[in-house]
């Protein structure tokens, strides 16, 4: 009885001893398959286990506990039905149409304590700043000059006028017509030119003529200014172009095309539509590509000017091909690359060539991947890092 009480002690002190070597055992299995799951996207799918080239840039090893935290997913390549289109790179500028200069209407010095300022909204009748009308000496004996010829001048046009006045019936119409024109603009010059001497010291108001946002700001207070210089530009930024250069090639598909599409780097997962406004009329000799405008609504003025933005042109046909969300791609100096998820800690740097196919999430790949490689769409700038490309 003894040596069986024994035996039953020892066995279950050894069972005691090796349950916790099987729950870490369990726990290790069960993180694997669940980080298995997470880089694969949720697939049930084993990684590609044919041999791949060996990559430009080499492979970056990650822990599974690390793609936890990186949160990376991957997505299979795939055969997908593009439009048969192409890629334009172009940047946001304001309408010409939607611009405004302000100048100052005389010389004078600027006042004001609370300019407006490079990037402030303003509204159309808003006092911008003021101008305290100042005329040195030489330039008050240069109107008084002017003043007197000015003067000596409308003299001769009131005869002039008279006499022909008196000869009505006799002389032509016109010529007593426009005898009276040249009368009425000495005399407004003479005014003018009064109103400007009288007017030293006064503050003249100089207001925004449309509503919109400065775009430029040359001025500050307290410094003499003349109408020969910009004082402020002003653009309605409601709405915006996009400025693109299109190849001689290109040009039937995009004057077929109604609307395209418009996504800004700075604004990831936005599509924005544009429609044609307008092309150059001549090619550019040298580039042999043509200026084209398209017409884009800024709601909340998101777009900002010399934005660089991306732009697709569709046709209405499509071609099935090889391809990849857009977000696998990273760029690194010249190259396109992709990180391949080869086995459950590995990943493998691809270089890949990109198609002139796509639409605004995916675009075709002509060579580096096939289809079932596993391409990584979220945490690939941190693999980029870690790879030090």
């Amino acid at each position: 009885m003894t040596r069986s009480t024994n035996t039953w002690t020892r066995a279950r002190a050894r069972g005691a001893h090796a349950r916790p070597a099987m729950i870490a055992l369990s726990l290790l299995v069960a993180a694997l398959l669940a980080g298995r799951l997470l880089a694969h996207g949720g697939d049930d799918d084993e990684p590609s286990a044919r041999p791949a080239p060996a990559p430009a840039g080499g492979g970056v090893h990650v822990r599974v506990e690390q793609q936890f935290a990186l949160g990376i997913l991957t997505e299979p390549v795939d055969t997908r039905t593009l439009a048969n289109g192409l890629q334009a790179t172009g940047r946001i500028v304001p309408r010409t149409d939607a611009v405004a200069d302000v100048m100052p209407p005389i010389a004078g010095r600027v006042v004001g304590s609370a300019l407006p300022r490079l990037g402030d909204h303003v509204r159309r009748g808003q006092v911008l700043f003021r101008i305290a009308q100042v005329l040195t000496p030489a330039e008050r004996t240069a109107l008084r000059t002017e003043l007197i010829r000015a003067k000596s001048e409308l003299s001769l046009l009131e005869r002039e006028s008279q006499r022909l006045d008196r000869l009505e019936g006799v002389v032509a119409s016109r010529e007593t017509a426009e005898a009276h024109i040249r009368l009425e603009a000495a005399r407004g010059q003479v005014a003018a030119l009064d109103a400007q001497l009288s007017g030293n010291g006064t503050t003249v108001p100089v207001s925004a003529p449309i509503s919109g946002v400065i775009t430029a700001a040359e001025i500050v207070a307290g410094e003499s200014v003349d109408g020969s210089r910009l004082a402020y530009r002003i653009a309605d930024l409601s709405s915006v172009w996009v400025e693109v250069d299109f190849f001689e090639r290109d040009l039937p598909l995009v004057r077929s095309v109604a609307p395209v599409q418009v996504r800004v780097p700075s604004l990831p997962g936005q599509t924005f539509t544009a429609t044609l406004h307008s092309m150059g009329s001549g090619m550019d000799s040298a580039t042999r590509t043509l200026h084209a405008l398209f017409a884009l609504a800024n709601p909340g003025e998101r777009l900002k000017l010399n934005m660089s933005v991306a732009v697709s042109v569709a046709s209405d046909t499509g071609t099935t091909a090889p391809a990849i969300p857009r977000a696998a791609i990273v760029r690194s100096g010249s190259r396109a690359v992709v990180f391949v998820h080869t086995l459950p800690e590995e990943f493998q740097v691809r270089d890949v060539a990109v198609g002139p196919r796509g639409d605004a999430d995916y675009v075709e790949i002509v060579s580096g991947l096939e289809p079932g490689d596993r391409v990584v769409t979220v945490g690939n700038y941190q693999l980029k890092s870690m790879a030090g490309l």
